[in-house]
């Protein structure tokens, strides 16, 4: 893994965390999201080919996410998606909460700013 990798996943891990314990909850990530999302960290170098696109906004305020992976909220087993803005912070929300209308889905193409 490059030390771009190392680190953006190190800041994936800690967001998470962050977020999880702001919830007073803990995530859990399946083993095949895991590694998706340390092959998102390997490639998310600068001038990238690839670069960072939005998958949806958020209606009230207008900011573009790009979903990474789906998890499980440890305290009740309930589903979750992980998800980061285009500065790199990362986000835990219920997925409940993340499809109930208060997000988006941006189709692919003219939507997505790059």
């Amino acid at each position: 893994m490059t030390n771009l990798g190392e680190r953006k996943l190190a800041q994936l891990k800690a967001e998470a965390v962050k977020q999880s314990r702001l919830n007073g909850q803990m995530i859990s990530v399946s083993p095949d999201d895991l590694l998706a999302l340390i092959a998102l960290a390997e490639t998310a170098t600068p001038g990238d080919a690839n670069p960072w696109r939005p998958t949806h906004r958020h209606l009230k305020s207008g900011g573009d996410y790009r979903v990474l992976l789906s998890a499980t909220l440890e305290a009740d087993r309930s589903d979750a998606v992980v998800y980061d803005d285009r500065d790199g912070t990362v986000w835990v929300r219920s997925a409940a909460e993340f499809y109930d209308g208060r997000f988006a889905e941006l189709a692919s193409g003219a939507d997505r700013a790059v």
